[in-house]
């Protein structure tokens, strides 16, 4: 088996999620050549995982703070998410742009959509209408513990925006490395559209006129 030695893999758990989708999430792991180093599971209750998979316990509230403590539990220089409803190309691991700070790739969704990151688009992340990482990410874990997720709807496309307004190196990879299911249960979805777009342009707001002051507060406090 071709192993990654500097790349955990990381997911959280909660609620019904497994019983949904774990089997499918761990076939596409179990496929993956090479295979991360570690995989770290953050759950709010023990789960049927093969004995390699590390389990901790889930912070309250669950959600985004959960894959952040499975990053913390991590020791590898680099760490990638993998969502229990989310699968990955068997070759994700495989050639890693290590020369920046995350290496972003190319998401197809499961409606057919393909989610291609630009670098153009991420240049101008503070004026743009959408998420212009809006693919799959590696990040090095000591950037993410810098940038942790905050429990918003949106918290990819805050960490980004935090990311960006600090000066994180993004290397752009055009090729698929995730599977992406859309559905009515996700996480992400927002139930008020138009608030999780305010939350948004509140984080650009404070980041460009003064800062925030980093953390996994909401709303941000401000620097």
């Amino acid at each position: 088996m071709n192993v990654v030695e500097d790349l955990t893999l990381f997911s959280a758990s909660w609620g019904n999620y497994f019983a949904r989708f774990g089997r499918e999430w761990l076939a596409s792991i179990a496929a993956l050549d090479p295979q991360p180093a570690k995989i770290i599971v953050a759950t709010d209750r023990l789960l049927p995982l093969p004995p390699r998979f590390t389990q901790i316990e889930a912070r309250e509230p669950y959600h985004w703070d959960a894959f952040n403590a499975a990053v913390e539990a991590a020791d590898t220089e680099w760490v990638a998410g993998l969502a229990l409803d989310d699968g990955l190309a068997p070759d994700a691991f495989a050639n890693i742009i290590r020369s920046g700070d995350v290496e972003v790739s190319y998401a197809l969704a499961s409606n057919g959509a393909m989610m291609r990151p630009k670098q153009d688009k991420w240049n101008i992340i503070m004026s743009e209408d959408w998420i212009p990482l809006s693919g799959y990410q590696i990040v090095r874990r000591d950037v993410w513990l810098r940038f942790p997720l905050r429990p918003a709807v949106w918290a990819d496309w805050v960490q980004a925006v935090e990311g960006k307004a600090a000066g994180v190196r993004v290397e752009f990879h055009e090729r698929v490395k995730q599977h992406y299911r859309l559905h009515t249960e996700q996480h992400s979805n927002a139930k008020d559209f138009g608030m999780a777009k305010v939350n948004i342009e509140l984080v650009k707001f404070m980041l460009v006129n003064g800062g925030i002051k980093p953390g996994n507060e909401w709303p941000p406090l401000p620097a």
